[in-house]
């Protein structure tokens, strides 16, 4: 009768990644592959999708920097009270920076 079999440790070599597991003599249980090949999938479907709000927070950052631009080169006028101020779109552009650096780090994380 052996005992119980040592679980597969993940160390991580750096930043956000993982190690292959150690390697045992003996051989993986069925549908193992299987699994890890789904997880896998996720993985690159998690990655995809992040990638893509990564893309449109760029162009909402870009959006939002030429409107800070166009309003700051405007003289300030009664005719438009409910435009925001510069000093607001500047604070919603560094709000979208600051999520897109998060999901940045996110997806470098995935990949």
């Amino acid at each position: 009768m052996s005992g119980p079999s040592r679980p597969t440790v993940l160390t991580p070599p750096g930043p956000g990644r993982l190690a292959a597991p150690e390697r045992s003599e003996k051989p993986a249980p069925a549908g193992t592959a299987a699994m890890a090949a789904r997880h896998v999938r996720a993985l690159r479907e998690d990655m995809l999708a992040l990638t893509g709000t990564v893309e449109s927070l760029v162009r909402e950052v870009a959006a939002l920097r030429q409107d800070v631009a166009r309003l700051g080169a405007q003289a300030p006028t009664r005719a438009e009270p409910q435009a925001p101020a510069p000093s607001e779109l500047a604070v919603r552009v560094g709000k979208v920076e600051r999520r897109l650096a998060k999901l940045r780090r996110r997806v470098d994380w995935l990949s």
